[in-house]
């Protein structure tokens, strides 16, 4: 499922990408307005690594708040079940 939304994610992308493209070609815009395809490209490679990077580090903090979420349920769930003790 997540695969197909992000397949979906990426078409829709394009599509609109070369959408923009095409108005920037069909009425002469200067890459001012409009950065052309290499320049996309040479900016997305200089800058790929930061974000990469910070992908990783947000996707290491959901995992560990999900670790920590689940031990705490199940820290929980065993206290809550644990029925008590002898009466004096």
């Amino acid at each position: 499922m997540l695969f197909r939304r992000l397949y979906q994610f990426m078409i829709v992308y394009g599509v609109f990408l070369g959408l923009l493209l095409s108005v920037k070609t069909g009425l002469s815009l200067s890459d001012y307005v409009i950065p052309g395809i290499p320049l996309i490209l040479d900016t997305a490679c200089q800058v790929v690594g930061g974000f990469f990077r910070d992908v990783l580090d947000t996707l290491f903090v959901a995992v560990l708040g999900q670790g920590i979420s689940i031990f705490l349920a199940f820290l929980w769930v065993s206290w809550a079940v644990v029925p008590p003790g002898p009466g004096p």
